[in-house]
């Protein structure tokens, strides 16, 4: 009886020692992308899978699946309708997400004026829709420059974390 015993308190004390060791992780790295044209610009980009979808190549398109649900992480750089202004985007965005993908019940959760970290003034928001199969969150950040308008976006299927809303907020404008 002692040994066995024994046996499982260093079964148990080696357990112990596994599970408070810390445990590497290889994650994979986050990449830049460079828009080279006007307006140049860069942001940051997930190591994450390039979809097929693409319809340009002033569009930017990666997806991230897990057993749970997609995210995907779009940018698009689009010619700046005259007159257009942040508060349009909103209302625009819907109107694209029902036309475009049979949205329902989109609302915007919030929106307001923000700087990027190099000080161009930029707007973001955040919308719940409904596909016509899944409740989705799509969060949103758009700069005007040179008459362009760009656009980087996250979509997925809870409210958008902070460590997604990252990436569209890595928007930085070349002088």
């Amino acid at each position: 009886m002692g040994k066995i015993f024994k046996g499982v308190l260093i079964l148990c004390s080696f357990t112990m020692v596994l599970a408070l060791m810390p445990v590497q992780q290889t994650m994979a790295a986050d990449e830049t992308f460079t828009y080279d044209k006007s307006p140049n610009f860069t942001f940051t980009i997930p190591d994450w899978d390039e979809s097929p979808n693409a319809s340009s190549k002033d569009v930017v398109v990666r997806m991230k699946a897990d057993p749970y649900e997609v995210t995907t992480l779009e940018a698009v750089v689009m010619d700046l309708p005259e007159g257009k202004t942040f508060k349009d985007l909103p209302k625009d965005e819907i109107a694209f997400l029902v036309k475009k993908y049979k949205a329902a019940n989109c609302n915007t959760l919030y929106e307001r004026d923000i700087k990027l970290s190099d000080g161009t003034p930029a707007y973001e928001f955040e919308i719940k829709w409904n596909h016509p199969d899944i409740l989705l969150y799509t969060y949103l950040v758009f700069a005007f420059k040179d008459k362009k308008m760009v656009a980087i976006s996250v979509s997925t299927g809870n409210p958008v974390s902070n460590d997604l809303k990252k990436y569209p907020l890595s928007l930085k404008f070349k002088e």
